[in-house]
């Protein structure tokens, strides 16, 4: 599975280090709370729905299974043959 990464940093230009909080606002936003370690002030930064998905790697990309990295059927008998499990052969 591809990531595009959100970049968030406070006014001061401080990236964010670590989330307090990320949630979701009544008017479709993603909002993220944090500390900023260099001002010591409390941010949140608002980001559109909209905006997200427009960010989002292409589908292509998520439609392919060897993308996210979807073991294969004969991966899946391997390793429960190797943890003791026998497997039909005729399961797929």
């Amino acid at each position: 599975m591809q990531v595009e990464l959100i970049s968030l940093a406070c006014d001061c230009g401080h990236p964010c280090s670590s989330f307090v909080q990320v949630g979701l606002t009544s008017d479709h936003q993603l909002v993220f709370n944090w500390w900023c370690d260099d001002c010591h002030e409390a941010v949140y930064a608002f980001r559109s729905l909209a905006e997200c998905w427009r960010n989002c790697p292409p589908v292509e990309v998520a439609d392919d299974p060897t993308a996210i990295n979807v073991p294969s059927t004969e991966t899946d008998s391997a390793f429960l043959s190797a943890i003791g499990i026998s497997v039909p052969a005729d399961v797929e």
